[in-house]
């Protein structure tokens, strides 16, 4: 979590860039949302339209972008057709080589369209961001073994950004700032921690949440080391990179609603949403 404060301009007033996570994915049965009660923070639910813009600003035509987007779902029903299809051989396949080539192949396609084929690049833009990763790392079988879990209800974001979740949870806990942990050494009953400034702390338990790249360069020595089952998955696991870049505009050109998307010209970079 890193909330940035922004300053507006003709409008006034500052506003708040969530650097990290940003939005609260669902708010039914969510803890974050109780968090977020709890502290008096209020929640904006993010929904309705959000219109596509072409390059030079216009809007793209809202049955062109309803027609792309059922294409789109439907060629991703194909996707996982093609794994009933293909069985275990499809487990050597990403969704983007299986995406791509059905695209080309449909009539859609056909047509030589750039809007369409721009449109239908935003999706696929769309759906990288939420994988954090291009179409072409993502497993065919397995990029959707999320959706059994995910929460239902609304999208919302925290009024004041996330960090006040942060601070909710920090307050009255004794928190040590630019503190390096270097080895941690365990057993039943007791874990030791030491860090690089040669400190060492002592407690029942530890809860070890620090990010999977940490865990693959061996930056904290555990002892005993892991289990081997446990090491070769903090090795085989990936993980994607989402750069965000926060754009601050003198006005709100898009009016009251809450998300815009953004074309690019086929063949440039479909992340630039």
């Amino acid at each position: 979590v890193l909330t940035s404060w922004l300053q507006g301009g003709e409008e006034g007033g500052a506003v708040v860039a969530d650097l990290g996570g940003s939005v609260v994915t669902g708010i039914n049965g969510n803890p974050i949302s109780l968090l977020a009660a709890q502290i008096n923070a209020p929640l904006h639910m993010v929904g309705g339209d959000a219109p596509l813009h072409h390059p030079d600003g216009s809007v793209v035509d809202a049955a062109v972008d309803e027609q792309m987007r059922d294409a789109f779902d439907d060629l991703l029903g194909l996707c996982n057709q093609a794994v009933d299809a293909l069985g275990p051989d499809s487990d050597r396949l990403s969704l983007g080589q299986v995406l791509w080539t059905l695209w080309r192949g449909s009539e859609l396609a056909a047509r030589g369209d750039p809007t369409l084929e721009s449109v239908f690049a935003w999706y696929v833009a769309n759906l990288e961001f939420a994988n954090a990763s291009t179409l072409e790392k993502v497993s065919l079988t397995e990029w959707d073994q999320d959706d059994e879990y995910e929460l239902q209800g609304s999208h919302a974001l925290v009024s004041g950004g996330n960090v006040r979740l942060v601070e909710g949870l920090a307050e009255g806990l004794d928190i040590m700032f630019n503190t390096v942990v270097e080895r941690i050494s365990y057993s039943r009953s007791s874990v030791t921690i030491r860090t690089t400034a040669g400190q060492t702390l002592t407690a029942d338990a530890a809860l070890v949440t620090v990010p999977l790249g940490i865990l693959k360069r061996d930056l904290i020595t555990f002892d005993p080391p892991l289990p081997p089952a446990k090491r070769d998955t903090i090795q085989r696991i990936g993980f994607g990179v989402l750069n965000k870049v926060v754009m601050l505009f003198p006005r709100a050109f898009w009016g009251s609603v809450d998300m815009i998307g953004r074309l690019v010209q086929p063949g440039t970079a479909r992340g630039l949403l």
